[in-house]
């Protein structure tokens, strides 16, 4: 069996990191998901925007809608395919949250974006308004 690829500079022990090492492995982890989540999002845009692009240039071109439509459903599919790509890094995000905890870091805010919960109740408001009665 071979051995797992271990990056230059880095080995393996048998000590365990101190909670100081693993807060710092961990904010340089979040710096590079974070990074990417926003250029995944940002490549969405760009090609959202291309999309609606060309059936306008063709329209003002007043080309027939034959024109392009290869290209157009090819960057269709890319968009697609973005999508597709931040759904799994979302859930990557979601595993590696699970191993900060495992860890023994519990919840440790790295982001700058709010975090919405869903909340089990199916109405929460229907609390507010029997306590307001």
């Amino acid at each position: 069996m071979e051995a797992p690829y271990v990056p230059k500079g880095i080995f393996m022990s048998n000590r365990r990191a101190d909670t100081s090492t693993k807060i710092s492995v961990v904010r340089g982890v979040a710096a590079k998901l974070h990074a990417a989540e926003e250029a995944i999002d940002l490549a969405i845009i760009k090609l959202s925007e291309l999309n609606c692009e060309l059936p306008a240039a063709r329209m003002e071109a007043k080309l027939s809608a034959t024109v392009c439509q290869p290209a157009f459903d090819l960057s269709v599919q890319a968009l697609q395919s973005l999508v597709q790509c931040r759904r799994q890094t979302v859930e990557a995000h979601e595993v590696l949250a699970g191993t900060q905890r495992d860890i023994g870091l519990g919840a440790y805010a790295m982001g700058d974006g709010w975090k919405v919960f869903q909340s089990e109740q199916a109405n929460p408001l229907i609390l507010v308004a029997d306590k307001a009665a």
